[in-house]
C-alpha cells in the first residue's frame, strides 16, 4: 500500500532590486513578504526611463559601472508577482547576476534604446529625484 505523504517545499530565491521595488518606493509592497538581506551593488549601468529606472549589464566609459540596490530573499509566489510587475519577457528579462551579496535574480532592460548613453544615472542609485527628470531617449 503506497504511503501518501503531503508536503510543500517553498524554495527561496535571492533577488536584487534597484528602483521602484526598493524600500520607500512605489512598488515595494510587492516585497512585503520578502526577507531583507541588506544593501548590495552589482556591476552595470542604471538608466532613467522617466518614472522608473532600467538596468543594463554593460558599462560605458561615462558610467560609474556600479548599480546600487537592495537584496531580498523571496518565495516562488513573490518571484511570479515580480515577473508580472516587471513585464518579464516583454520590457525586462529576469537574469542571474553577481552582486556583492552573492548571486541573485534581477531584471534587465530587454531592448537597449539607441540613445541610452544620454540617460545614465551617474550615481548608480535610483532616487525620487531621478523620477520624471527630462530624459533624452
Amino acid at each position: 500500500m503506497p504511503i501518501d505523504i503531503k508536503y510543500s517545499v517553498d524554495i527561496k530565491y535571492p533577488v536584487f532590486v534597484y528602483g521602484t521595488l526598493k524600500k520607500g518606493y512605489a512598488l515595494h509592497s510587492v516585497l512585503k513578504n520578502a526577507t531583507f538581506l541588506g544593501k548590495s551593488t552589482m556591476e552595470g549601468t542604471l538608466i532613467n526611463l522617466g518614472p522608473f529606472p532600467a538596468l543594463l549589464r554593460v558599462v560605458k566609459a561615462s558610467s560609474p559601472g556600479v548599480v546600487k540596490g537592495e537584496l531580498y530573499k523571496i518565495n516562488s509566489s513573490v518571484l511570479a508577482a515580480l515577473d508580472i510587475v516587471e513585464a518579464e519577457g516583454h520590457l525586462y528579462n529576469r537574469v542571474m547576476v553577481k552582486t556583492t551579496g552573492g548571486m541573485a535574480w534581477t531584471y534587465e532592460l530587454r531592448e537597449v534604446p539607441d540613445n541610452w548613453g544620454n540617460s545614465i544615472i551617474e550615481s548608480g542609485e535610483w532616487t525620487n529625484e531621478n523620477a520624471h527628470k527630462d530624459i533624452a531617449i
